[in-house]
């Protein structure tokens, strides 16, 4: 499975992730300098929407989710695996 997220606004902010399977080391992916020390930094997450959950990058599907929340105005292309499930708590409004 081969994906790409592009940046709209910056045409040098992107990522390709070429692996076979819902892993997603950083060896499976390439991306620009700048988003690769983003995202290859120890602890990172990031909201799976504007208020929350918060997210690492644990599979394919939410490194999709890092890049696109990580580059402005991203857009996907390819084969790209399902946006990662949003799990709420009971009673916690996101």
């Amino acid at each position: 499975m081969t994906w790409t997220v592009t940046s709209r606004e910056d045409q040098g902010r992107w990522l390709t992730y070429s692996g076979d399977g819902p892993e997603a080391t950083p060896d499976m992916w390439e991306a620009d300098p700048e988003t690769r020390t983003y995202l290859t930094r120890e602890g990172y997450s990031f909201p799976l929407t504007p208020t929350g959950p918060i997210a690492t990058i644990a599979d394919d599907s939410t490194l999709m989710a890092a890049a696109l929340n990580l580059l402005p105005s991203a857009r996907v292309s390819g084969e790209h695996p399902n946006y990662p499930p949003v799990r709420s708590a009971p009673g916690v409004i996101y």
